[in-house]
């Protein structure tokens, strides 16, 4: 067999009204516009889409709207990470209730545990889950690092399919499990940082847990399909384009990326407001009149 999955999934923004609700709507074209683009599967809630400042109605709200829109044409994958193994169990019935093919969880975020306990927090909700379940490897979010060896022990549960890897500058980590994940043909590794795309398959990565592709699924479909057709004049001209959006909405100075990745959306008609959940804040006008310059450059270029 090959491996459980390869390709593009994205970490889909949540969309707010004027009135800080849920634009449901707007995130069903959404969704439709990133299936437009050939995208492999779809994350939801995510980090990308605020997941941690959302209720549990909200997060059950998101789901099912997902799995009506998606229509099991790409897989569906829920993020279930909270504190408590307690609460991470209520998510993921939720989710798989509301329809989830997948989940995704990162260790228990604020309490300081070590390997061994990290081992038994993923194992005991691999253990009750009835989907595939993916790692989630963020460090600067959890303050808590799969070393590679536990990634290795907790890839033996038949029930654990792969992880993405969010570690910011430190691509060491990322090859390194690439290395050390090699001989197992079922476990993927996606890169979760929009700016070592390229260079993440390179070395050997499976896709991406692309935040960008919210903007531009067409590029991070591009580059992947680039790649795998050897086309590396193709693949590094999109890395560059994709490094110039990361410059203006991942990058930002004055409040969250996701607010400026909303901008973006906003001018394309997609959405109707950059608005952020709190205490997420949105970009200040001088930043969002940079992004909406810059997303005219690049629609021109």
């Amino acid at each position: 067999m090959g491996k459980h999955f390869q390709g593009i999934m994205v970490p889909v923004l949540t969309p707010f009204d004027i009135n800080g609700e849920i634009a449901i709507n707007e995130f069903k074209e959404h969704l439709l516009f990133l299936l437009e683009h050939q995208v492999d599967s779809l994350l939801i809630p995510s980090g990308t889409g605020e997941f941690a400042n959302l209720t549990f109605e909200q997060k059950r709200q998101l789901i099912k709207a997902a799995a009506d829109t998606i229509k099991k044409r790409v897989p569906l994958v829920a993020l279930i990470s909270d504190c408590s193994t307690a609460n991470v169990l209520e998510l993921l019935k939720m989710a798989q209730e509301e329809g989830a093919d997948e989940v995704m969880l990162t260790p228990p975020y604020y309490s300081r545990i070590d390997q061994r306990a990290i081992l038994t927090f993923y194992q005991t909700i691999a253990d009750k889950a009835k989907v595939p379940l993916w790692i989630y490897q963020q460090p600067g979010e959890t303050k808590l690092s799969l070393d590679p060896e536990t990634v290795m022990a907790l890839s033996k549960h038949p029930n654990i399919c792969g992880i993405k890897v969010a570690c910011g500058d430190d691509f060491f980590y990322f090859t390194n499990l690439v290395h050390t994940m090699k001989g197992d043909p079922e476990f993927s590794v996606l890169n979760g940082e929009d700016y070592c795309t390229l260079p993440s398959y390179c070395v050997g990565g499976d896709g991406s847990v692309s935040s960008i592709a919210n903007v531009i699924p067409g590029e991070l479909a591009g580059i992947w399909s680039a790649h795998n057709q050897k086309d590396y004049e193709k693949a590094m001209a999109l890395q560059d384009r994709i490094m110039e959006y990361c410059t203006f909405l991942e990058m930002v100075d004055t409040g969250a990326y996701q607010s400026a990745c909303k901008t973006a959306l906003r001018e394309t008609g997609l959405y109707s407001t950059n608005k952020v959940s709190r205490p997420f804040v949105e970009v200040l006008p001088q930043e969002e009149m940079n992004i909406i310059k810059r997303i005219k450059e690049m629609n021109q270029s």
